[in-house]
């Protein structure tokens, strides 16, 4: 039962991320570094690799020997997350995505589908990733290596498909950092 509670309340926290998204956004944390990283329509794919990560990493997590620690890194990385983007609500600019190609129609298609351009820093596909990779690494370590590639890759992504800036990154890293401290 006590499970059931806390994956209810981390679904709950992660559904803070709807309305929060949607609010108008007040700062853009943009770097000149930023504007000199390349738009890589590709990573698209290691970018949606995160969902894959997410849920299927969530589900083994939750029925493992982790789930108490990975559990309350997850609640506490998510409320930050959700504290900080309603404190300072925020974004990222995206560019226009010209040319053909699949992975530039998928690109056009994320902008579209998240039309919102708020909830940038901290990154929650960051401070997810790296607590996920983090006790899936526990769980299975020879597979550290891959695992954490992985998420690195996740990372990278984000700055070249343009949904984050560089220090939406350093804050989703610092928050799974406080989340791993629990």
């Amino acid at each position: 039962m006590e499970k059931l509670i806390l994956v209810l309340v981390y679904l709950l926290l992660q559904w803070l991320y709807l309305p929060l998204n949607r609010r108008p956004v007040k700062y853009y944390w943009r770097l000149a570094l930023d504007d000199r990283l390349p738009l890589v329509p590709g990573m698209i794919v290691i970018y949606f690799s995160y969902f894959l990560m997410f849920f299927i990493g969530s589900l083994v997590l939750i029925f493992s020997d982790q789930f108490w620690p990975f559990a309350a890194a997850m609640i506490l990385a998510q409320g930050l997350g959700d504290l900080f983007w309603y404190f300072f609500p925020n974004g990222a600019k995206r560019p226009e995505v010209r040319g053909k190609g699949l992975m530039r129609q998928w690109l056009r298609w994320l902008y579209r589908w998240d039309q919102y351009d708020g909830n940038a820093a901290p990154s929650a596909h960051v401070f997810h990733a790296l607590i996920i990779g983090h006790f899936l690494a526990r769980m299975w370590p020879p597979l550290t290596l891959p695992i954490y590639t992985w998420v690195g890759l996740i990372i990278v992504s984000t700055v070249l498909i343009k949904q984050h800036y560089i220090l939406d990154i350093l804050g989703g890293m610092l928050v799974a950092a406080i989340g791993l401290l629990v």
